[in-house]
C-alpha cells in the first residue's frame, strides 16, 4: 500500500507521469482495498462512467426500497434521510449530481435513476472507471490519451513541444531572472542560445545534437554533468530528450512565444463539417487526431444549455415549448437573439467579470467593514446588457476619470481597481499599503487583460517571462499616482467616491457640490497664505483662547448633589464637583440647573453636548444620555441601539415633547449606517434646536461631523411648548424602566449661535493649553495641527468669517450627501507624475532607482505621443500594438461556453501558461473580434451559433478513451454548474426569484455565527442579518460579500473569496455539496414552492399525483417526463408519504423550512411528500449539471 500511496499523493498534486499512471490504474483494477481507500481519500472527486459492457449498472440503483436503506436516528431529517435515494443512496451521492453520471445510453430524455438494489461505493467501482473529466484537474486517471508529439516525419514545434521543456526544466537557473541565473546563460533568448558566451559553447549547434552541449548535459549520466542538477528533482523523459535531439537535428528552428506574436487570421480549413469559421479549425483538428464530431443535441437540450449559458438562468417551459415547435429556418438563432436582450444575460456575464475584478461589499482586511462600491457592480451589468465595445469597457475601467469631460458612468466605471481589499487598522504603515496596493492592481490588470502573471516581478525579474523588475514598477507606476488616502479609516465611502443622491436632491447636488468645493479651497488658499498671522498669534503673551469666544449656558455651574464617595464608589459615581468638558461617571444623576438653562422652550435656541465611551453599554436597546422631563412635558435625548441592520451602530433621537399622551411633539433620529455611533467608540456627540419650533431645526454631529437624519422616523408635530421645572438628568430617566442607564457621560449646553467645530475648540481647551505650554520643537504633528485648526478656525481675521459663514452650505452638503448613494472610484493627483521606486525584494523601505509608468519592454512602448499615464496605459491595452488583450479576452468567454478555454490556463499566457489547443482558431478569433468593434454579443453569439457548440454531449467510449478531457470538442461540454447558477436556478424553477435588476446588496438565508466567527467586535459586519421579503429571492449576484467570509453556499461550489483577481474556478466535488443542495434552507424552501407551483397550476380535476410530478418536472426541465421515470418518482412519493403520515408534526416541520408560507392544506403529509420528490427533481445529475 505504500507504493499505492505514493501514486495517489503524486496524483493528487498533479504530478502523476504516465508511467505511473499507468501501474496506478492498474493497482485499482487488481486490489479491492486499494480501490477502497482511492474512494476514501478522493472523496468521491472521480465521475462514474459505465463501461459498455456494464451499461445500467448505475441506473439499476434504486433509491426507493425502504429495506435497503440504512437506519438514521429518527430526528426530522433522520425520518426523511433514508427515503431521498435519488438524492444519498446512489453510488456515493453520484445521481446528487455532485458526481456526474455520464450517460451512454443514447437516449435524448433526461436520466432518472430506475429501480433496483443500492449500490455500495465498492460496488459501484467495480462497474464503473474514472475518466478525468476536462474541468476536474483531479484526478487524473484515465490514461490513454490523444498523444500531443509529433511523429517521426513531422517537424518539432519550439513553441508547441520544446518551450513547454525548457520552461519546466531549465528556466529557473537559466531564464529571465538574473538573481537566479547560473553560469550566465540563458536560454529563453535565441542570440543567447545559440552564441558561445565567455569561455562557454554554443549551447546549441544547429542540426547537430552530438555538438551541442544543451542535448549533451540533458542525456548525460553522469550527476556531475546532467542537467536539470539531481537536487533539483527535476528530470526529462526518454520522449522529451528524444523531442530536443530531433529538433536539433531538423535545424532548431526558433520561434518567439506564441502568445508575445501579433495574432493574424490564418487561412479557414476546407472542411466537410458544421456552418463557419469555428467548426472548420474543429473538424481540421478532429480529421487530424481521427476523431469524429457528436450530431447536434435535440432542442430540448440546446434549449436549457444556452439560456443557462447566456442568462445564467433555466428556459421557463413556455420558452422551451416555443422554440421546439418553431419550424422556421432561423429558429435557433432567434432564440438566441432573445437570451443576448434578455437583462439576465447582462447579470450573468457580469458574474465572471466580478470575480475577476475581486468585487466585494467589504474591505477585506482587519475590521473588514461595509464598503460602498455596488454603483460599479450595476455599471458592470448595464455595459453587458448594452453590448458596450470590450475597448470602451476597458479604457472606462482603467481610466474613466481622465478621459475628456468625463461622464458619472465613466468615472463609476473606474471602481474596477478600488476593489482591491484594504486596511485601517491600527499599526498598518502608509508606504506599505501603498506597495501593497499598488502590486495588487498591477496583478488584476496584468491577468484580466494581458493573461501575465507580472506581480511575480515585484521582487525579481520574472523566472520565465520577459517582465523584469524594472518593468513591474514601471506598470506599477500607472496606480501609484492616485489621489485618496491609503488607510480606508474603516469607512464605507473611502475618497475619492461619486456621489449619487437620492431623487429629492439630484437637481440641486450639482451646485451644492461645486459651491461647497470652491469655498472649501478658498478655505486652504487662505490658510496657506496666512501662515505669518499665525506664527503672530503663537508668539502673543495674551493670546485669545477658545473660552475668550465661546461662552457656555451651562457647564462649570452644574454639580451633583453633594456627598462623600469612598473610594469604590468613585469608580461608579460622579465626583462632587462636575469637571469643566471632562467625562465623569454618571447613573442617572440629577442637577440643579441656572434659570436660563432651565426656563428653554419651544422658542429657544439650543446646543447639547456630551461626552460618550463606549464599551459601557451592550447593543439592544435604548441609553437615555440625557432628559428634562416631567412624565409628559419637557426633552430628552437618547443613545438606541438594535437596528435591524446594523444591530452595534448606534442612533441619537432628540424629543421635544409639549405632550407625550396627545403625541404633541417632535421627534427626529439619525440614520444607523452613515456616521453613526459605535457601540464601542468614544465620541463627543451634539445635537441643537434652532428655536423655530419645527423638525427641520434640529440637527445632530458626531465629532463635530453632521449626522444624517432618517426622515421616515420623524414625528414634527409640536404645537405647544415644551419648558419644564424638571431637573436634569444625566444618564437614566424619571422612570428607572424606560430607558437602559448610561453609565458614561458629560453635559454643557450652548446658544445655538455657536457652530459645532467652536464647541469643540472649546471642549479641547484643556489639551490646547496643555500644548502652548510646550517648547515648538516638542510639539507633536497631531497638536500642532489641532492650534492651526483653532487659530483659522476661530482667530484669523479673514479666515474665521468665511468658515463661519461656511457652515449652512457645509451642513447642506452633508444632508444630501449622507443620504445619498457613494461608489469607490479612482482620481489622479492632479500635481503629480506616475511614477514609482525600484523596491529591493519588493521591501517598501529599500527604494531604489526612480521610474516613471510605462509598459513591459517586451511589447514596446506605449506610442508617440500617448501620455504615460492610466489613459494611456488603458488606450495601449486595446490598441492593434498589443497582442494580448484580444486572444485573453475571447479564450474567457469560450471558457465559459465550454468549460475550459482553448488555453486552459486562461490566467497565464506567459511560458508556463498552457499551449493553445487549436492556436489558429484563438488568433482567428482575436483578429475578428477586434475587426468586429470589440462587439461581446457578436463574439457570443458566433460561438453559440457554431455546430461545435450545438454538439450532443453523449459520450462515445473510444473517444473519451482517446480524448478524456474534451480538448479537442468531439462532443458539447458537460459539467457542474458554478454555485450562483444552482441557487438561481432553484429559485427560478420554484417561481420565487425575484428578478429586479440592480440595487443595494442582499443578504438571503446563512448559517448562523459565519461573520461573527472571523469579525473583530468592532466590526459593522460582525452579525448577519438576514433580509425579509422578496430580497431572499434575488439572484445570488446581488448577495452581500464579506470578503473574510464569503456565502457559504456559493465557496462550497468553488466560488472564490475574491481576496484576489480570478479569471478561472476550479470545479470539485464533495460531499459538503451534496448536503447543501438537499439541506440549505434556500434548497428546501425552492423545493416546497416548486411542489406549491404546480398545485397552484395544475387545472381542477388534474391535480392528481402524477399530473404533479410531471408538472414539477415540467417546470424544472422544460420538458416531459416519461411514463417510466414517472413511476419511479411516483413510487417514491408513496414511500414519503407513509412515513409523514406517520409522524405529521415532522411533515409540518418540515413544511415551514423559510421565510414563505406554505400552501394552506389539511393534509400536510401529501404536500411534505410532493417537496421531497420536487427534492429529488431537483438533486438529479441532469439538473446540477450543464449537458
Amino acid at each position: 500500500m505504500n507504493e499505492f500511496q505514493s501514486l495517489v499523493n503524486k496524483m493528487l498534486e498533479g504530478e502523476l507521469s504516465d508511467r505511473e499512471a499507468k501501474k496506478l490504474h492498474a493497482i485499482l483494477e487488481t486490489d479491492p482495498e486499494a480501490r477502497k481507500a482511492y474512494v476514501e481519500q478522493c472523496h468521491m472527486h472521480a465521475f462514474l462512467a459505465e463501461e459498455p459492457s456494464l451499461k445500467g449498472a448505475l441506473a439499476e440503483s434504486s433509491p426507493i426500497d425502504p429495506e435497503e436503506s440504512p437506519k438514521v436516528e429518527k430526528t426530522l431529517w433522520g425520518r426523511i434521510m433514508p427515503q431521498i435515494g435519488v438524492m444519498a443512496a446512489s453510488v456515493a451521492i453520484s445521481v446528487v449530481g455532485i458526481l456526474t453520471v455520464l450517460n451512454f445510453t443514447g437516449r435524448n430524455e433526461t436520466e432518472l435513476v430506475s429501480e433496483g438494489p443500492v449500490l455500495t461505493p465498492e460496488a459501484a467501482y467495480e462497474k464503473a472507471e474514472f475518466p478525468n473529466e476536462g474541468n476536474l484537474k483531479r484526478p487524473p486517471t484515465n490514461f490513454a490519451v490523444i498523444s500531443k508529439s509529433p511523429a517521426e516525419d513531422e517537424l518539432v514545434s519550439f513553441n508547441h513541444d520544446i518551450r513547454p521543456i525548457l520552461s519546466e526544466n531549465c528556466y529557473h537557473c537559466h531564464g529571465p531572472d538574473a538573481s537566479s541565473r547560473k553560469a550566465d546563460l540563458r536560454l529563453d533568448i535565441e542570440a543567447n542560445a545559440f552564441q558561445p558566451h565567455g569561455k562557454f559553447e554554443a549551447p546549441i549547434v544547429a542540426e547537430d545534437p552530438e555538438s551541442s552541449p544543451l542535448y549533451q548535459r540533458i542525456v548525460s549520466t553522469l550527476k556531475s554533468e546532467v542537467m536539470p542538477p539531481p537536487d533539483t528533482n527535476k528530470t526529462l523523459t526518454e520522449e522529451e530528450k528524444d523531442l530536443v535531439k530531433r529538433w536539433i537535428e531538423q535545424g532548431a528552428n526558433w520561434e518567439g512565444h506564441w502568445a508575445f506574436e501579433q495574432p493574424s487570421k490564418q487561412a479557414v480549413p476546407d472542411t466537410d463539417w458544421g456552418v463557419g469559421e469555428i467548426d472548420a479549425f474543429i473538424a481540421a483538428r478532429h480529421d487530424e487526431l481521427g476523431l469524429k464530431p457528436n450530431p447536434e443535441a435535440d432542442r430540448e437540450t440546446l434549449a436549457r444549455r444556452l439560456s443557462l449559458d447566456l442568462t445564467g438562468l433555466p428556459p421557463s417551459p413556455e420558452m422551451v415549448e416555443a422554440f421546439v415547435s418553431d419550424k422556421s429556418y432561423n429558429a435557433y438563432e432567434k432564440y438566441v437573439d432573445v437570451l443576448l436582450a434578455s437583462p439576465a444575460y447582462g447579470e450573468h456575464q457580469a458574474r465572471y467579470w466580478l470575480d475577476a475584478a475581486r468585487y466585494s461589499d467589504t474591505h477585506g482586511l482587519h475590521l473588514d467593514n461595509y464598503r460602498e462600491i455596488w454603483p460599479y457592480r450595476d455599471w458592470v451589468i448595464n455595459a453587458f446588457n448594452d453590448n458596450k465595445p470590450y475597448d470602451d469597457f476597458t479604457v472606462e475601467q482603467i481610466a474613466g476619470d481622465l478621459l475628456p469631460n468625463a461622464t458619472q458612468d465613466q468615472i463609476i466605471a473606474t471602481g474596477f481597481n478600488r476593489c482591491n481589499p484594504t486596511t485601517s487598522e491600527g499599526g498598518a504603515i502608509d508606504e506599505e499599503y501603498r506597495t501593497i496596493y499598488a502590486k495588487d492592481r498591477v496583478e488584476t490588470t496584468s491577468t484580466v487583460f494581458l493573461g501575465l502573471t507580472m506581480g511575480c516581478a515585484s521582487c525579481h525579474d520574472h523566472k520565465f517571462d520577459p517582465v523584469s523588475m524594472e518593468d513591474f514598477y514601471k506598470f506599477s507606476a500607472f496606480f501609484n499616482n492616485l489621489d485618496g488616502p491609503i488607510m480606508d479609516g474603516n469607512a464605507r465611502d473611502t475618497a475619492p467616491v461619486m456621489v449619487l443622491p437620492t431623487e429629492e436632491y439630484v437637481a440641486e447636488w450639482p451646485s451644492v457640490e461645486s459651491e461647497y468645493d470652491q469655498i472649501f479651497k478658498l478655505l486652504e488658499k487662505i490658510k496657506k497664505e496666512n501662515k505669518d498671522g499665525f506664527e503672530d498669534w503663537l508668539a502673543e503673551e495674551n493670546k485669545q483662547l477658545p473660552s475668550d469666544i465661546v461662552k457656555p449656558l451651562l457647564i462649570s455651574k452644574l454639580a451633583p448633589e453633594a456627598y462623600e464617595q469612598d473610594e469604590e464608589e468613585k469608580k461608579k459615581k460622579p465626583a462632587d464637583k462636575l469637571p469643566e468638558a471632562d467625562v465623569f461617571f454618571t447613573y442617572g444623576q440629577s442637577f440643579e440647573v441656572p434659570d436660563e438653562v432651565s426656563s428653554l422652550g419651544k422658542g429657544d435656541g439650543f446646543i447639547l453636548s456630551m461626552s460618550y465611551l463606549g464599551g459601557k453599554t451592550a447593543p439592544e436597546g435604548e441609553y437615555l444620555l440625557m432628559s428634562k422631563f416631567d412624565g409628559d412635558r419637557g426633552y430628552r435625548l437618547y443613545l438606541l441601539f438594535g437596528d435591524p441592520d446594523q444591530p452595534n451602530i448606534g442612533r441619537l433621537r432628540l424629543e421635544l415633547v409639549h405632550s407625550l399622551k396627545s403625541q404633541d411633539m417632535i421627534s427626529v433620529t439619525t440614520k444607523a449606517s452613515r456616521y453613526a455611533i459605535s457601540a464601542w467608540g468614544q465620541y463627543s456627540l451634539r445635537v441643537s434646536y434652532d428655536g423655530s419650533g419645527d423638525a427641520s431645526g434640529v440637527a445632530f454631529a458626531k465629532d463635530s461631523k453632521p449626522m444624517a437624519v432618517d426622515g421616515t422616523l420623524t414625528i414634527n408635530q409640536l404645537t405647544g411648548d415644551f419648558s419644564t421645572g424638571a431637573e436634569v438628568v444625566i444618564g437614566s430617566d424619571f422612570d428607572e424602566e424606560t430607558a437602559k442607564k448610561t453609565p458614561v457621560v458629560n453635559l454643557a449646553y450652548y446658544s445655538s449661535e455657536h457652530p459645532f467645530y467652536a464647541l469643540s475648540h472649546f471642549e479641547g481647551e484643556k489639551a490646547l493649553r496643555k500644548t502652548l505650554e510646550k517648547d515648538e520643537g516638542s510639539r507633536k504633528k497631531k497638536e500642532k495641527k489641532a492650534l492651526q485648526a483653532f487659530y483659522f478656525d476661530m482667530i484669523d481675521p479673514e479666515r474665521s468669517p468665511v468658515r463661519k459663514s461656511f457652515v449652512p452650505l457645509e451642513n447642506k452638503y452633508r444632508v444630501i450627501y449622507d443620504h445619498a448613494t457613494v461608489s469607490l472610484v479612482m482620481k489622479e493627483k492632479a500635481d503629480g507624475e506616475p511614477h514609482a521606486f525600484m523596491l529591493s525584494r519588493g521591501d517598501y523601505e529599500k527604494k531604489g532607482d526612480r521610474v516613471l509608468a510605462d509598459i513591459p519592454s517586451v511589447f514596446g512602448t506605449l506610442g508617440e505621443g500617448a501620455p504615460n499615464d492610466r489613459l494611456g496605459l488603458a488606450r495601449w491595452l486595446v490598441s492593434p500594438e498589443n497582442p494580448l488583450t484580444s486572444r485573453v479576452t475571447v479564450n474567457r468567454y469560450w471558457q465559459n461556453l465550454f468549460g475550459r478555454g482553448l488555453v486552459e490556463t486562461s490566467e497565464d499566457f506567459g511560458i508556463m501558461g498552457s499551449n493553445p489547443s487549436h492556436p489558429e482558431l484563438l488568433d482567428w478569433l482575436a483578429v475578428d473580434f477586434q475587426e468586429n468593434g470589440w462587439d461581446l454579443k457578436s463574439l457570443i453569439k458566433k460561438m453559440v451559433m457554431s455546430s461545435t457548440y450545438r454538439q450532443d454531449s453523449r459520450i462515445d467510449p473510444e473517444e473519451l478513451e482517446a480524448d478524456p478531457d474534451n480538448i479537442y470538442l468531439a462532443r458539447g461540454a458537460r459539467y457542474r454548474l458554478d454555485g450562483e447558477v444552482l441557487r438561481d436556478q432553484a429559485l427560478a424553477v420554484s417561481g420565487a426569484l425575484n428578478d429586479k435588476v440592480g440595487g443595494v446588496p442582499v443578504k438571503p438565508y446563512q448559517p448562523k455565527g459565519i461573520w461573527n466567527a472571523v469579525a473583530y467586535s468592532g466590526s459593522n459586519t460582525r452579525f448577519y442579518k438576514k433580509d425579509e421579503g422578496d430580497a431572499v429571492y434575488r439572484r445570488s449576484l446581488y448577495t452581500f460579500w464579506k470578503r473574510t467570509a464569503p456565502p457559504p453556499n456559493m465557496v462550497i461550489f468553488d466560488a472564490p473569496s475574491r481576496e484576489n483577481c480570478s479569471v478561472r474556478r476550479e470545479r470539485t466535488n464533495t460531499p459538503l455539496q451534496a448536503l447543501t443542495l438537499m439541506n440549505d434552507p434556500q434548497y428546501v424552501e425552492a423545493a416546497r414552492m416548486l411542489a406549491q407551483r404546480s398545485v397552484e397550476a395544475s387545472i381542477e380535476g388534474t391535480s392528481n399525483v402524477e399530473n404533479l410530478i410531471g408538472s414539477m418536472y415540467r417546470f424544472a426541465f422544460g420538458s416531459e417526463l416519461s411514463p417510466k421515470h414517472k413511476d419511479v418518482l411516483l413510487r417514491s412519493y408513496k414511500q414519503f408519504l407513509l412515513n409523514f403520515q406517520a409522524d405529521t408534526d415532522a411533515a409540518k416541520a418540515f413544511l415551514e423550512v423559510g421565510d414563505s408560507v406554505a400552501l394552506e392544506s389539511e393534509d400536510a403529509a401529501s404536500l411534505a411528500s410532493l417537496t421531497m420528490v420536487a427534492s429529488q427533481i431537483m438533486n438529479l445529475d441532469s439538473f446540477i449539471n450543464k449537458y
